[in-house]
This record gives structure tokens, C-alpha cells and sequence, in this order.
């Protein structure tokens, strides 16, 4: 382990001449200017799995008031922006930037958060180097109020730093622990398993406070670590700014961990990352009693998990199915065995996001397949092609469209077949031919790319797309006859069935007349 008990370059000495501007402070943060690998969350990033503090349970409640938003002011040694590479990517960051952390307060006014958070590695390596001002906001839980928040300033040296267990001791200038009465409790537990239920209070992405819920808990792949080992594995949904935020078992709110980042997805391996509260005790001689966890030998029965905790490991199980559809099933199998619980309204909505995301992608592959169907001869293929569009993607526009092709070209292959053959009559005397008409040949065209605006060209009973109805859709690939006068950009043309309707040439690459 190692400590730094000095800041190191955080305390070296300004230019003459650097003039730094103020640190911002306010409630209202960008998101992305949050410490450690979430720096790039970007417009993409979905909200995570967790509710505002102020509908937490009063257990919950009662934890929450000693943890805060620490706000750390870093400034280059002369002032002026520098450009951070992160993930890949780089971006600028004016000087001074206001990183955000999550921190907890122990007793004796010092606050417990990730090393990271003052020592980012990227932010050092770019020049901001030296730590301003630092401050902790308790008490904010919402943004429409704010009068409630408490705010003291922190020591710009650390107490203690522990680089390997990415934790860092701060000193709260103030009496804090007086004025709200406290700190956090003093308890921990050591022993960690699989699924075992957690919660965690943070301010992600420097919002209001909040806890995550549900499916928080201890990953499945914790049992890969060994017991000495600090690292600890959770499925705590997190974005930047829930960096330094407690772990806390679920049903004694002992802490267990200090979460420090991300790497949580859908897939079913992956999982955020912290570190086991017993190591980072150990190193800072915290003062943690650990709560013990065996069960008596004799004694009343283990009672069974109630409604509420059945529903969200459910919940959690379900959401951690990497499987679309199987994770579709189990949504609705939380739903119907826990109706009217907080976590079937919640996997009502998570299931509602995922059917909609697979509507789009059928959606998608139907018309495909449609156009894929259209562009082929005339025949028993094309019909059967047709017709297995309208089964394999019923429900969709697409199947529709391809039902009602199906349906004309099976009704004119059977006219084909069923037209008498004609006899011919014997005359009496040769007849002398007669001069016929012959009918000028149709221009045959096809419809060509049509996007945007839409996929399909409509064929329209009036030359105009605000009058008369829409009589059918023609897609890429289908044919049909220029039979009429022009109107404009509109043309009279008949299709292979014998449906005549206007369609627009406004846009002469919609069609295509070899």
C-alpha cells in the first residue's frame, strides 16, 4: 500500500502572473465533467437503475444525510485549457474544471471517497495538476431545492491516500459531524457472496442524490476473487459522478464496499468494479466494526424474503439475462407473479423499451424481405415468396402489403390458367385478311429508390397527394405501365393487375424507365 500524507504537486506554488478564474460551483452540472472513465458519457448514455433518495426507504434516508456531492476544482499551473485524451477520444477542458465525486462522512469530519477523484491519472498527465478548492454538499436531493443543502469546504491535502485500493481520507473544514448530527454508521461486513443484495447512495453525473436498487447487488463472479484479495465485483448501475460511493448490504447496511468504476452492459459477464470496505479499514485505520454474519445455533428460523425482496432479485435476475428474448420472458414473468410491486412497474417499463426496440427490427427486416419478394419474375416463386412475408412477419405493414400482392398475383395466374383455348371455325371459303390497328406498345417503368422521404412510392386516385385516396403502395422494384397524360409531376400508370392510379415524378430518381 502506499500514502501520500503531503499533496505532492497539488500544493506547488503558482506562477507570478497566472491569472485563474473562479471554480464553478453550481447545482447545475455538466455531465460530463465528472472524474474517472465516465468523462465521456455522452447524449447515448442511458439513465441508470436507481430512484431519487426522497422515495427511498427511512433506513435509507437515514444514511443518506452524511453522504454528499464532493466537487473538486483542478487547475492547470497556468491557467490556460488543455485537451484530455480518455477512451480513445480526446476533448478540452477549460481550467479550472470542477470534477464530481461522491463522498461519505466519518466521524472526526472526514470524508472517505476514490483516490481518483484528486489523483485522476488523465487529468494529471494533461496538466491539471493542482487541486484549488474543494467542497461537499449534504442535503442535495433535488433541484428545484436547494435551501436545504449544507456546504463546507475541504482540505485541498488529503489526510491519506491509497492508490491500489483507489481510496483517499479528506478533512472537512468545519464541525460537520455536529450539524447533521452524526456520520455514517461505523459497521462492516467482511464476508461477501454472489447475488448477496446491496445499495448504494450517490450523486451520479453530480444529480440530486439518489440509490440505486434492484439490481444491485454482489455479481455472480465475485466467488473468482480471492477472500484476501481487495476487488470487489457489483452490479450497481453507476455514471460519472457515483465515484467514492459506499456499498452497503441491502438488508444489516453494513458497508461492504467503496465503489470506485464502471464496465457494467448487458452482457451477462460484465460488471462495475470497488474495492472491500475491510481492506480500505485496514489501511486507514478507519475504526469499522464488523458486524458479525453467522447464525446462531439455535433460534427461531430464518425468516423467508419478503414480497417486495422475492420481486426485486427477480427483477435482478431477469436484467441480467443476456438473451433478448429470454430477458423479454422473465420481464413478464416479474410482472404477472408480483403485480402491483414497484418492480413490476419498472419491469413493465424495461419490457415496453425492449419490445419496442424489437418492433423496429422486425419492422426493418420485413420490408426487406417484401422487396426482396417484388423484384422476382412473375410465378409460383414470387408467390410463394409473397406469402411467406405475410406469414413470417404478421402484424407488420410490410406482411399487408405483401398478403395483398400475394392475393392479385394468385388471382391472375389462376385467370391465366382458367382462360378457354379457342377453336378455330371452318369456313367455307378462304377469307381475305383484313387490315388491323396495331396498339402502340406501353412505356414500361419501374420504381426506383425512394427514400427519403418514404419506402414506397403511392399510387393515388387523383394527381395530388392531398386529394382523392391512397389506392395502394408501390415498393422498390415494382413494375408498372405509363398509360395517361401528365399533370405536373403527376403521371397516370396502370400496374401488372390491371389498377390504374396517379403516381409523383417529382423526384425523377423515384422511378426508372429503361
Amino acid at each position: 500500500m502506499r500514502f501520500l500524507i503531503t499533496a505532492l504537486f497539488l500544493l506547488a506554488a503558482l506562477p507570478a502572473r497566472a491569472q485563474i478564474a473562479d471554480c464553478d460551483f453550481g447545482f447545475d452540472i455538466d455531465r460530463q465533467s465528472s472524474a474517472f472513465q465516465s468523462m465521456l458519457v455522452d447524449g447515448e448514455q442511458k439513465k441508470g437503475f436507481w430512484l431519487s433518495v426522497n422515495r427511498a426507504p427511512p433506513e435509507i434516508r437515514g444514511l443518506a444525510k452524511y453522504i454528499g456531492r464532493l466537487q473538486v476544482c483542478l487547475i492547470t499551473p497556468d491557467g490556460k485549457p488543455r485537451e484530455i485524451r480518455r477512451g480513445g477520444g480526446t476533448m478540452t477542458l477549460d481550467s479550472p474544471f470542477v470534477a464530481n465525486c461522491t463522498a461519505a462522512l466519518l466521524p472526526d469530519n472526514r470524508l472517505l471517497t476514490n483516490a481518483h477523484c484528486y489523483f485522476d491519472p488523465d487529468l494529471v498527465a494533461a496538466g491539471f495538476s493542482i487541486v484549488q478548492e474543494a467542497r461537499i454538499n449534504f442535503d442535495y436531493t433535488s433541484k428545484d431545492d436547494t435551501g436545504s443543502v449544507r456546504t463546507y469546504r475541504v482540505l485541498t491535502g488529503p489526510m491519506a491516500v491509497d492508490e491500489d485500493l483507489d481510496a483517499l481520507l479528506l478533512q472537512v473544514i468545519g464541525d460537520a459531524n455536529a450539524d447533521l448530527g452524526g456520520h455514517i454508521p461505523m459497521k462492516m461486513r467482511r464476508d461477501l457472496q454472489p447475488y448477496q443484495s446491496l445499495a448504494m447512495i450517490h450523486h451520479p453525473g453530480a444529480e440530486p442524490q439518489q440509490y440505486s436498487t434492484g439490481t444491485c447487488q454482489i455479481h455472480r463472479r465475485q466467488d473468482e476473487i480471492d477472500a484476501g484479495r481487495s476487488p470487489l465485483r457489483h452490479t450497481c448501475e453507476s455514471i460519472g459522478g457515483s465515484s467514492g460511493s459506499l456499498l452497503f448490504d441491502a438488508r444489516t447496511l453494513a458497508v461492504v464496499g467503496l465503489h470506485n468504476q464502471g464496465g457494467l452492459s448487458r452482457l451477462d459477464e460484465s460488471f462495475n468494479g470497488g474495492h472491500k470496505i475491510a481492506m480500505i479499514d485496514e489501511a486507514f485505520g478507519l475504526g469499522f466494526e464488523e458486524v458479525g454474519t453467522a447464525a446462531p445455533a439455535a433460534g427461531p428460523a430464518t425468516p423467508a424474503p419478503s414480497r417486495a425482496e422475492q420481486a426485486r432479485a427477480a427483477l435482478s435476475e431477469a436484467l441480467l439475462e443476456p438473451e433478448a428474448e429470454t430477458q423479454i420472458a422473465r420481464l413478464r414473468a416479474v410482472i404477472e407473479e408480483y403485480p402491483g410491486t414497484d418492480m413490476a412497474k419498472r419491469a413493465q417499463s424495461m419490457l415496453a423499451r425492449l419490445e419496442d426496440q424489437q418492433a423496429s427490427a422486425l419492422t426493418t427486416q420485413a420490408n426487406a424481405a417484401l422487396t426482396e419478394a417484388l423484384l422476382m419474375p412473375e410465378g409460383a416463386a414470387k408467390l410463394t415468396a409473397l406469402q411467406a412475408v405475410a406469414r413470417d412477419y404478421a402484424g407488420t405493414t410490410a406482411a399487408v402489403n405483401a398478403g395483398d400482392a400475394a392475393r392479385r398475383l394468385q388471382a391472375s395466374m389462376q385467370a391465366a390458367q382458367a382462360a378457354p383455348t379457342v377453336q378455330p371455325r371452318v369456313q367455307a371459303a378462304p377469307v381475305a385478311p383484313r387490315e388491323t390497328t396495331r396498339q402502340p406498345t406501353l412505356r414500361v417503368c419501374y420504381v426506383n429508390d425512394v427514400r427519403p422521404p418514404d419506402a414506397y412510392l403511392a399510387l393515388r386516385s387523383q394527381p395530388s397527394s392531398r386529394s382523392g385516396s391512397r389506392l395502394r403502395l408501390l415498393y422498390k422494384g415494382e413494375s408498372f405501365s405509363m398509360v395517361g397524360p401528365r399533370q405536373g409531376d403527376w403521371h397516370l400508370v396502370s400496374t401488372p393487375d390491371g389498377l390504374q392510379g396517379w403516381v409523383s415524378w417529382a423526384k425523377s430518381r423515384w422511378i426508372t424507365c429503361p
